[in-house]
Order: C-alpha cells, then structure tokens, then sequence
C-alpha cells in the first residue's frame, strides 16, 4: 500500500526580504561615511543656536532697564540707571545722578545745572567767550572746549575742565534763554574720569521736552 506523500510547509520569503534589506542599508550608511572626508558635518544633524531675547536686547539697547527722569521745571527728560540715585530736592535747578560706588570727591557723580541765558550771550561761542564770575576769567578758559555735539536735538559744545572743586567733562547747550551745563565729575588730569560709558549714554538719552 502506497502512502500519499505529505506535502512540505513552505515558509513566507518576505521576513527574509525585509531583513536583508535593513542590512543592507545598514552596510551602505557605514560605507558612506567612511569615504567622507574628515571633518565634514551634515548641516542638519548640528543643533540650532538658541537666541536669548533678553541678551539681544541688552547689547543692542544698553538703556532698555533705565528710568526716566523728567524735570518739568527746567523743559527736560533723560535716562538713567536703576541703581543710581536721584537728588534734586536740595535745588531743582541743580540735580545730582548719584552712581552706587562713585569715587573720591564724588567723582562720577553726573551733575545738571540750568542757568538764566544772558541776552549778551546769543550763542554758544558768545557764552564760551563770556566772563565766568567765579574766575574773572573767561568760559573757555575755565572750561576748555572739545567738540562740538548735539543735545536734545540741540547744537552743544562737550569741555574739559572746571574751577572752585568741580573738574570733570562738561557739556553746554542754550534753549530758550536757559544755559544747560551737564557734568561728569572727574579727576582734572583724566579725561577718562569714572562712568564715562554712563555720561555718554545719559547726554544720548537727554532731551528737550518743550
């Protein structure tokens, strides 16, 4: 008697398929980067750089934390660091930006005095060339001009100098018949006097209100 034969099982291929062809793409990325030269880095694989707003915008705004200071007194506003100190109680006419840790002789103190404009005076050449009462002497020689600049919008001239225990940098500017003297208190032989990077950003944020 003949037994029938029992058929063979036959097993699906494409488990095999899907394995050969995960190893085979395995192999081709390794060949790749073999053959790639040294140093080469795939743009996509580097991490992005993070930005921080905050730090942006402190380097490209240096008086963005600042407060604003207003006299309505004397027509003008300026900006000024948090950590500084307001004084103008004593005098309005006289105000002090007193810094945190000034120096000696409250050097880098940064001092506003607003004056009557003297109807001899009709410019700023004229005022620099007008005889100083504490001195006898002329404005230029007590306060020796550097440049010419612009405040408030406003022709100014910056000088050197001082009388009487007030040296420093000091910048002068005529608006509507006041005379406004802005100071840094310094050293006499420094021109480089404590807070110059804090002066320069004050007369920049200054400006006339009326």
């Amino acid at each position: 008697m003949v037994e029938p034969e029992v058929p063979k099982k036959s097993f699906p291929k494409w488990p095999l398929i899907t394995v050969f062809s995960f190893l085979l793409g395995i192999a081709s990325v390794l060949v790749w980067q073999k053959y790639q030269p040294k140093g080469t880095l795939l743009i996509d694989s580097l991490p992005s750089p993070l930005v921080s707003p905050k730090l942006e915008a402190k380097a490209e705004y240096p008086t963005a934390n600042w407060k604003t200071y207003a006299n309505k007194t004397n027509n003008y506003q300026l900006l000024f660091p948090q950590d500084w100190i307001i004084d103008d109680i004593t005098n309005p006419a006289y105000l002090e930006i007193i810094p945190p840790d000034e120096g000696p002789n409250n050097e880098g103190r940064i001092i506003i005095q607003v004056g009557p404009f003297s109807s001899e005076s009709e410019s700023l050449n004229q005022f620099m060339e007008a005889i100083n009462l504490s001195t006898g002497g002329k404005n230029s020689d007590t306060y020796a001009p550097v440049r010419q600049i612009k405040i408030g919008g406003e022709n100014g001239i910056l000088t050197k100098g001082g009388c009487c225990g007030f040296f420093g940098q000091h910048a002068f500017s005529l608006y509507q018949n006041k005379i406004y003297q802005i100071s840094l208190k310094g050293p006499i032989d420094n021109p480089q006097a404590k807070f110059q990077s804090v002066f320069d950003l004050v007369l920049s944020t200054f400006k006339f209100t009326e």
